[in-house]
């Protein structure tokens, strides 16, 4: 059972990723982190399940987010309601494009956006 996901952030946006965990059934607190605040890998924090969870961006300087449980445990999180609507997520064309342009990919390559 996948207890975590990673989306990439040329092709989603913060205010994105925080308006579809917003809309989730057991997606409660959710938290920005501050614009000005001190500087840290964490951008949103929120409850799920009665467990705290993150989403990062390992590093500071990543190409990804990764959103799942702050402190994982054996017992673990079924993270798939919170993935689904990633993968379910269709990107305006403008951001597709502008996200392949960032990644370097050609359309209708191997590991090319859809």
């Amino acid at each position: 059972t996948p207890f975590a996901f990673e989306v990439e952030n040329a092709y989603i946006s913060l205010a994105t990723i925080a308006a579809l965990l917003a809309e989730i059934p057991n997606v409660r607190n959710l938290q920005r982190r501050n614009l000005f605040g001190v500087p840290d890998d964490v951008h949103m924090s929120f409850t799920y399940k009665d467990r705290a969870c993150i989403v990062m961006e390992p590093f500071g300087d990543n190409s990804r987010y990764w959103i799942g449980p702050k402190e994982p445990t054996e017992d673990g999180v079924d993270i798939r309601e919170i993935e689904r609507p990633f993968r379910e997520y269709q990107l305006p064309i403008f951001k597709r494009l502008w996200g392949d342009i960032l990644s370097f990919r050609v359309p209708g390559l191997a590991g090319g956006q859809k």
